[in-house]
């Protein structure tokens, strides 16, 4: 892979970070705006479609950390369990 080509790789992957950090701050401070329609009858469509896949990607991250704490929880109830029956 060229140079140029990773540098693109990890630019995108560093305002991907970015929007979804944005994002998660966006909806904790405007959570009740975002929801009223005369928010969204306001942004034009290119800016409310950006909106939109940065909330999804920030509630991606989100669930993916969660579903990552909880396999954690998980591991350590399998390994008490099995130190009980051992």
């Amino acid at each position: 892979m060229s140079e140029e080509r990773r540098n693109s790789i990890s630019e995108g992957r560093r305002r991907a970070k970015e929007q979804r950090e944005a994002a998660e701050q966006l909806f904790e401070q405007c959570g009740g705006m975002l929801i009223s329609w005369k928010f969204w009858k306001k942004v034009d469509a290119a800016t409310r479609d950006e909106i939109v896949k940065a909330i999804k990607k920030a509630n991606v991250a989100v669930i993916d950390a969660d579903i990552r704490a909880l396999e954690t929880r998980l591991a350590g109830l399998r390994a008490t369990k099995e130190e009980i029956e051992a």
